[in-house]
């Protein structure tokens, strides 16, 4: 009996052990789990470290922008009302020198001068496009301070603009003047307003030499 007893014993005990040794196995594997935890946790708090202190330093640059942006915009917006405050004084006193040129007349006999000067001009240049240019049709001669010179169908504009601004003389291609698909009419837009009546058939030679 003591035999069995002592074998109940030594079983129970041996029991006992592998429960432990189990229990230990187990706690080996949590604390190794733990363990990787805490590696993961202490690389998550780095990152989260290294990101606050980059959010820190784009909030400063932030604030600094901010500063340079309200001293430059309070600058401008200075600039801006001086101005204004300078082209009110200006339109001030252009409204009471033009309330002086009406009430003096002096507003319109500068009109009826300008209207006398520039119908001699467009008369003079007209006239002068018929004689050196008899292949030319010249339009818009009632109004305005620009001549059109039309050559019928084929006519480069283009390179004949580009030919007389390099003789000197500014007439814009009439083509140019075209948007979208319909096929564009040629000629030479020319102006007169600044072209004295004694230069005209200068002028006119002028575009008669370059087009040939």
């Amino acid at each position: 009996m003591n035999f069995t007893f002592g074998l109940m014993i030594e079983s129970l005990v041996a029991v006992l052990l592998l429960i432990t040794i189990g229990y230990c196995m187990i706690l080996n594997r949590r604390l190794k789990r733990l363990k990787g935890d805490e590696q993961a946790l202490k690389a998550t708090i780095s990152e989260l470290i290294t990101a606050t202190e980059i959010a820190g330093r784009a909030v400063a640059g932030l604030k600094a922008t901010a500063q340079d942006c309200d001293g430059t915009l309070g600058e401008r917006m200075r600039a801006a009302e001086r101005l204004a405050a300078g082209m009110d004084r200006q339109l001030k006193a252009g409204e009471l020198l033009l309330s002086e040129l009406i009430r003096s007349g002096a507003l319109l006999r500068h009109l009826a001068s300008s209207h006398r000067t520039y119908a001699a001009r467009r008369e003079r240049f007209a006239a002068a496009c018929a004689v050196g240019l008899p292949d030319a049709r010249v339009h818009g001669i009632q109004a305005g301070l620009h001549l059109v010179l039309t050559f019928g169908d084929g006519f480069d504009d283009q390179a004949a603009s580009a030919a007389l601004e390099r003789a000197g003389l500014l007439c814009e291609p009439l083509s140019s003047y075209y948007h979208g698909e319909r096929r564009p009419a040629t000629g030479l837009v020319c102006g007169y307003a600044r072209l004295p009546e004694t230069l005209a058939p200068a002028a006119v030679e002028v575009i008669a030499s370059v087009l040939g």
